[in-house]
């Protein structure tokens, strides 16, 4: 903050004593003398916030660059769980296509409700045996 109010102070003051000299076509060397000096401290100043900036930039990286890590490792976390229920979803897509093929022919009550639990015991042996399956277990305790 010291920097740059000193960088200003010095932006201002040297754009003064340009306008000034401008104005005066025989400058006093008293003002050329001024003037550069006042060029110098500006160099000076710009030099100091540059430093000051870099400096503010790598803390501020050095700060953050963990904290990036782990919204990466999170992120990569959700997409792989995502990556992992679409999957599961076209299996279980197909098997229940399969399962309306099964259940809309035309059959007698009895039949339809023993297909019916044919049908809901090969399900439940394939989604057991998917990795997705697998999860909603160890996770929910369902299935089991």
């Amino acid at each position: 903050d010291l920097a740059w109010q000193t960088q200003a102070h010095y932006n201002n003051k040297v754009g003064g004593l340009h306008d000034q000299v401008s104005r005066v076509s025989a400058a006093s060397p008293k003002v050329g003398d001024k003037l550069h000096r006042n060029l110098a401290k500006q160099l000076d100043s710009a030099q100091a916030l540059d430093l000051q900036m870099s400096q503010t930039i790598d803390l501020a990286n050095r700060a953050l660059a963990p904290k990036w890590q782990r919204t990466s490792d999170v992120l990569t976390k959700l997409c792989r769980y995502y990556v992992m229920v679409f999957e599961a979803s076209g299996v279980l897509s197909a098997e229940l296509r399969e399962v309306v093929q099964e259940l809309c022919g035309p059959k007698t009550a009895e039949a339809m409700v023993q297909r019916g639990q044919e049908l809901a015991d090969k399900a439940r042996a394939r989604i057991s045996s998917t990795q997705f399956g697998r999860s909603v277990r160890d996770k929910f305790g369902v299935g089991d």
